[in-house]
């Protein structure tokens, strides 16, 4: 008999939220964040919010990314100085940039790789960087950029000696792959809007898939057609990334909370950017209502391919 893979939430949530301070680049909010280990303690790349108006009737705020750590993967203190990453030094041909935001992050070798949406008035569109301390950081600039969309994230390193990007040109997951991270090719769809009732209106990547030992493991985002989102699970073919093994039919995660129903910008929302191994448990970092962050987590073992 299969197993139901299930979230538990942390009881404590949410863990991370907006400052609640004046005029702070993230007075509003603080949620979505790309995850990953680093000397032993947990870094997050949060999306913030502060008080500047991203535009006339907009119900969000400016985006910009901030930095926490860590030790047990609950407890985060925040970089208090400055996001780490904001609009400036973004591709000078988007119109209107109002934001960057939702990061995920992969470590390939010694780097740490951010892949992250540009919210602008016209299309967003998904970009590169890269730290190796999580104190500097260095933008790449766009990635496929004849698409537009705002959700990807790599896989923690080459398949068939290539970069590959999983990713969200709305509705469906595609991936692309790149022997350089500069020129991306071979763009194609693996999954449609239509592969569950509730992802009938998007679905996405949510942090990079897990390497396992059958299959890539992949927690993704799905919506439906009420505006309610959702987080499920599916596998990949190890050698081949766009094959499809198993798509587990019931979310691992669904609003039931009141931080996740009722408060903050959007109603009825779980939204991850990241996930983390710590101590044979797996932790998803979720936003919940587009304004806190919360932890959930489950057994690694979860995350193997079903039978």
């Amino acid at each position: 008999m299969r197993t139901l893979v299930k979230l538990t939430r942390y009881d404590k949530n949410p863990i991370m939220a907006g400052s609640g301070v004046g005029e702070n680049w993230d007075s509003k909010g603080a949620f979505n964040a790309g995850a990953v280990m680093h000397d032993g303690n947990v870094h997050l790349l949060f999306r913030a919010e502060g008080t500047r108006p991203r535009s006339p009737g907009n119900r969000f705020w400016l985006g910009t990314i901030g930095h926490a750590v860590s030790e047990n993967g609950f407890d985060f203190v925040k970089s208090p100085d400055a996001p780490v990453l904001d609009t400036a030094g973004e591709d000078p041909m988007i119109v209107g940039i109002n934001g960057v935001e939702d990061p995920r992050i992969t470590k390939i070798g010694d780097t740490y790789y951010i892949v992250y949406a540009i919210s602008s008035a016209c299309w967003d569109r998904l970009t590169l960087a890269s730290t190796k301390d999580f104190k500097t950081f260095v933008k790449h600039g766009l990635i496929v950029k004849d698409m537009a969309q705002r959700t990807g994230a790599l896989f923690p390193g080459k398949i068939n000696g290539e970069f590959v990007l999983m990713h969200r040109p709305i509705p469906n997951i595609w991936i692309s792959t790149s022997p350089d991270l500069k020129a991306w090719r071979g763009a194609r769809m693996i999954m449609t809007n239509e592969v569950l009732p509730w992802t009938h209106c998007k679905l996405g990547v949510c942090g990079p898939p897990i390497r396992t030992e059958k299959a890539w493991a992949v927690i993704f985002h799905g919506k439906d057609l009420e505006g309610t989102y959702r987080l499920g699970i599916f596998w990949l073919d190890l050698n081949d990334p766009g094959k499809v093994l198993f798509v587990q039919p019931e979310p691992i995660l669904e609003p039931e909370m009141d931080y996740e129903t009722k408060k903050g910008i959007t109603g009825n929302c779980v939204y991850s950017c990241g996930q983390v191994i710590k101590d044979g448990r797996v932790i998803v970092y979720y936003g919940a209502g587009d304004s806190t962050l919360c932890a959930a987590s489950m057994p690694v073992e979860m995350l193997e391919l079903p039978e």
